[in-house]
């Protein structure tokens, strides 16, 4: 599937206060060493958190031996510095050109495979960019991407895990080559954080769906104490 990136917009409101009156009235030095107070914490504040984000995302992904319990000692495959994830409708979110840290994971044997990618935002927030997503793939059901047909099956709905300040949910059924896979996906936001699991299943839709409700709280858990 295609990435989606994105960032959060930090906006910042200054009121300016004016009197009127026959003479030109001083600004008290208080109020001018108060703005550059505010000026110098604002920059703080913004400087802190890209300092941060690749530490919140290391802590937000699940560690290396988190599928031991599944027959998966470590991941197959790991990436770190992902811009993007996986996308619904060949939609990709207006999120900026800020920084934005990721960590991509992936552990599977025959049976069974989790792809789980966590990204930060310097400029925006989680809820923001699923909000996007949300809107954009409420009134699609079908997209192709290269050799593959994708299909939203409508008829199921997944689990919202608590905490999290947005949450998407989606299972796809996708023909590849005249064979039928299935996948289940759960787009979290919380802070400036977006964390996504996809699972695919050899057992069929049920187990597919079944496994990403067993993972879902797991991962939202690790999501809220990053």
């Amino acid at each position: 599937m295609k990435n989606l990136g994105g960032v959060v917009a930090v906006c910042v409101l200054a009121a300016a206060l004016v009197a009127c009156d026959s003479a030109p009235v001083a600004v008290p030095a208080t109020s001018v060493t108060s703005a550059t107070t505010a000026t110098a914490t604002t920059a703080t504040t913004t400087a802190s958190l890209s300092d941060r984000l690749p530490k919140l995302v290391e802590r937000a992904t699940f560690p290396r031996n988190a599928m031991a319990d599944r027959g998966v000692a470590e991941p197959n495959e790991q990436r770190y510095a992902v811009s993007g994830m996986p996308q619904l409708c060949d939609f990709t979110a207006d999120t900026g050109s800020g920084y934005r840290p990721g960590l991509y994971r992936k552990w599977g044997n025959e049976s069974f495979t989790l792809r789980q990618y966590v990204i930060g935002f310097a400029e925006s927030t989680g809820e923001e960019v699923l909000d996007q997503l949300a809107t954009a793939a409420r009134d699609c059901s079908t997209w192709t991407e290269k050799d593959l047909e994708i299909r939203v099956v409508q008829a199921v709905s997944v689990n919202r895990p608590d905490g999290v300040d947005a949450f998407l949910g989606r299972c796809l059924a996708l023909m590849q080559n005249g064979r039928l896979h299935w996948i289940c996906l759960g787009f979290m936001g919380y802070g400036n954080l977006v964390s996504c699991l996809t699972v695919s299943s050899t057992a069929g839709f049920d187990a597919t769906l079944a496994e990403l409700h067993a993972l879902l709280p797991r991962a939202a858990e690790r999501l809220l104490k990053a």
